[in-house]
């Protein structure tokens, strides 16, 4: 899947990530989630609306500080149940829905707010 004109993914350390997810429910809101499992870990990466390239730049900073990744334009993601290189391997935690995606901020805003716990 490509990133950037539909859809951007945060990816982060999946216990953040737990604390993200929970933040977005307890607004109403969801995203199809994606664990990224390897050696090193699990990862987990949330399926938003696409970041717009002026809005946000401190917020992706501050997030980096954190090991969240921001996926946009260009980047290139496998789906499960397609295999993942380098060994890794991929499932949903939250499959896709009908539901429209989150905006990437309110993503952005929960895993702020996660962090600051």
């Amino acid at each position: 899947m490509e990133c950037g004109s539909v859809v951007d993914l945060l990816a982060m350390p999946m216990g953040l990530a737990g604390e993200v997810n929970h933040l977005l429910k307890l607004h109403n809101l969801s995203a199809p989630v994606m664990e990224v499992r390897g050696d090193s870990g699990s990862t987990w990466a949330f399926f938003c609306s696409p970041r717009y390239m002026t809005h946000g730049e401190q917020t992706l900073k501050t997030l980096a500080l954190h090991r969240v990744e921001h996926f946009g334009s260009g980047a290139r993601v496998p789906l499960p149940p397609s295999p993942a290189c380098n060994g890794h391997s991929l499932r949903w935690i939250e499959e896709p829905s009908e539901v429209p995606l989150p905006h990437w901020a309110a993503v952005a805003s929960c895993a702020l707010r996660a962090i600051r716990r």
